[in-house]
C-alpha cells in the first residue's frame, strides 16, 4: 500500500508527463516535506525544472539529490547532460558521465554522452572507446549504430559511419534514418552512385523528403562532371 510520499511522487510523475509541470512541482515539494532525507523527490524537483529550461535551479536540486545518495547515477547522468547540452562544459559534464557510468557499468546512455562529447572536443580515440561499449551492451538496437555513425560522420570518418549504418540496416533493413546518412556518408567520400542508390530506397517510400532529394540531385550533378572528363 502507497504511503503519502510514495502518492505526491507518483502524481507529481503523472503531471510532470502530461506537461502541469507548476503541478508536479507542487507534489514533489509535498513530498519532500514528509521525507526531507530521500533523493528522489529532488531528482524529480530537477527534471521538471530541466523541463521548464530553469537549468540553475535543475543543477541544484541534481546535487541535493546526489548529497542525500552518493551512489545516484541518473542523477550524475542528468547532471551532465545540463553541463554538457545546455552551458558546454565539457570538463564537468564528462566528470559527470564517468561517475554514472562508474556507479552503473551498463549504463548505456552515460557511454553514449562520452562519445559524443569525446566526439566534440576530438578526443576520437576516447570517443571510440566509448562507443564500442555503447554497443556492446546494446548490440541488437539499431538506433544504437544510427547514434554511432552520427558521431563518425560529424568527425569526417566516413568509412566508419558507413560500417556502422549498414550494421544497423542487417538488424532493421528498413530503417530510412540508416540509409539517408550512407547517403550522405557515400557523397562525402565521393562514391556518387552508392549515395543514390540508397537514397533512392528512401524516396521510393517517402518522396517528399527533401534532404534525400537534395542530396541525390547533387551526387548526380556529380556523376555527370565526372562524366565529361
Amino acid at each position: 500500500m502507497e504511503n503519502a510520499y510514495e502518492k505526491y511522487i507518483k502524481s507529481g510523475r503523472q503531471h510532470l508527463k502530461l506537461g502541469n509541470f507548476e503541478e508536479a512541482l507542487i507534489n514533489f515539494r509535498q513530498a519532500i516535506k514528509l521525507e526531507p532525507e530521500k533523493a528522489g523527490a529532488y531528482y524529480n524537483i530537477g527534471l521538471t525544472l530541466y523541463k521548464t529550461e530553469d537549468f540553475s535551479s535543475a543543477i541544484e536540486a541534481f546535487k541535493k539529490a546526489i548529497s542525500i545518495k552518493a551512489d545516484f547515477s541518473e542523477a550524475f547522468y542528468r547532471l551532465g547532460t545540463i553541463y554538457y547540452h545546455i552551458y558546454e562544459e565539457y570538463d564537468m559534464a564528462i566528470n559527470c558521465f564517468k561517475k554514472a557510468v562508474e556507479l552503473d557499468p551498463e549504463f548505456v546512455e552515460g557511454y553514449c554522452e562520452l562519445g559524443c562529447i569525446y566526439t566534440t572536443i576530438e578526443e576520437n580515440e576516447l570517443a571510440y572507446e566509448n562507443f564500442k561499449k555503447v554497443i556492446t551492451l546494446r548490440y541488437g538496437d539499431p538506433c544504437i549504430f544510427i547514434d554511432v555513425a552520427q558521431a563518425y560522420y560529424a568527425i569526417g570518418d566516413y568509412d566508419k559511419a558507413i560500417e556502422e549504418l549498414n550494421k544497423a540496416i542487417e538488424i532493421n533493413p528498413d530503417y530510412i534514418e540508416a540509409y539517408i546518412l550512407l547517403g550522405r556518408s557515400y557523397y562525402e567520400i565521393g562514391k556518387y552512385q552508392s549515395a543514390i542508390d540508397n537514397l533512392n530506397k528512401v524516396l521510393e517510400i517517402f518522396p517528399n523528403i527533401n534532404i534525400a532529394k537534395q542530396i541525390k540531385s547533387a551526387a548526380e550533378q556529380k556523376l555527370k562532371l565526372l562524366e565529361k572528363k
